[in-house]
């Protein structure tokens, strides 16, 4: 491609060039010693026509100088007259997030963040997926055909409530050495109201997971079936999957080992009643037990009080904790 110049220049320029061409000369130095580069005296040589020249060192550096110059305009002139002629645009295979200008051109810069799926990234997520399944699985696996046993009428929740999560339970039961009365001699067990502690379980696939913690609380968001004033503490029953809580208060109880069906285990704390006195949604909104009207405490083995170490005054602030294991049956009413 031919490069194109300023008028004015390309004049100077080739003014300059035909000069240089009709003179031909060539500088030799001169051979008088003592003298250095620059203020050496040049002597002509003759040129074709036979003509001498002038005889000046600066003339000729001047001359050099000038030839530098014009190149270096000639450089900038195609430059300049390439990038007006054409304009060059640089793309990629980007998603496009931004264009950036370029002297002369534009510049699509195309800038994207593709997600990248590691071993460790896909099996965290494989893990993730998995316990959500198994939490839900579990949690709806106690909430699908749920049947309790006949139980006496002392204990069956009323009509228009049926069960909807059946939970496994184990834990202990906490008993203190009190007094019998006031200023009697002997002791005996009593049973201390903030210490029942169990996990509640289902069985998902063959597989036992904990959907429900059970404890002593305190009712926050008590409702009508509250008793006022409020307790300092209620049985609390609290959700794994949602962290919603329900709170219930005892209404009737059958000895353990006087029904066969519901409550066949002798040497056992009692089987219950309870109703929902209170109930409250997990932090994020979760609802799942906030819907019980009734809980059922049947099947129980275990947990009652010790025979021993409880009977004299020596013996009160004794304390113990009994295991025990019993079914939890979670009630709400029809819609």
């Amino acid at each position: 491609m031919q490069a194109t110049y300023p008028s004015g220049s390309e004049n100077e320029l080739g003014a300059e060039l035909r000069t240089e061409a009709q003179r031909r000369r060539r500088l030799v130095p001169s051979s008088k010693p003592g003298l250095n580069e620059r203020d050496a005296e040049f002597r002509r040589v003759p040129d074709r026509d036979g003509q001498a020249g002038e005889s000046c060192g600066m003339e000729s550096e001047m001359r050099m100088m000038s030839l530098a110059i014009s190149k270096q305009r000639s450089a900038k002139s195609s430059s300049f007259y390439i990038a007006r002629r054409f304009r060059i645009k640089f793309e990629t295979a980007i998603p496009t997030t931004s264009t950036r200008e370029i002297p002369g051109g534009q510049m699509n810069i195309r800038l994207g963040h593709q997600a990248t799926n590691t071993p460790r990234v896909r099996s965290l997520f494989v893990v993730i997926l998995l316990l959500g399944y198994v939490l839900a699985a579990a949690a709806h696996a106690g909430a699908k055909r749920i049947a309790p046993p006949t139980t006496p009428s002392a204990i069956t929740p009323p009509a228009g409530n049926s069960a909807f999560l059946l939970g496994r339970a184990e834990g202990t039961q906490g008993y203190v050495c009190l007094p019998t009365n006031t200023g009697a001699s002997t002791a005996s067990w009593t049973v201390n109201a903030p210490r029942p502690e169990a996990t509640l379980f289902v069985n998902s696939h063959h597989r036992y997971v904990e959907v429900v913690t059970h404890f002593f609380s305190p009712n926050t968001n008590p409702n009508e079936s509250a008793s006022k004033p409020l307790p300092f503490g209620s049985p609390t029953w609290q959700s794994s999957r949602d962290n919603s809580k329900v709170w219930g208060k005892p209404l009737a109880s059958i000895p353990a080992g006087s029904d066969n069906t519901s409550c066949p285990n002798t040497d056992s704390i009692a089987c219950l009643l309870l109703q929902s006195v209170g109930s409250e949604a997990g932090r994020s909104g979760g609802k799942f037990l906030t819907q019980t009207t009734f809980i059922q405490r049947l099947n129980t083995k275990g947990g009652s009080a010790p025979d021993t170490g409880c009977s004299a005054l020596s013996d009160v602030g004794k304390q113990e904790l009994v295991p025990y294991s019993a079914d939890y049956y979670f009630f709400r009413a029809h819609h």
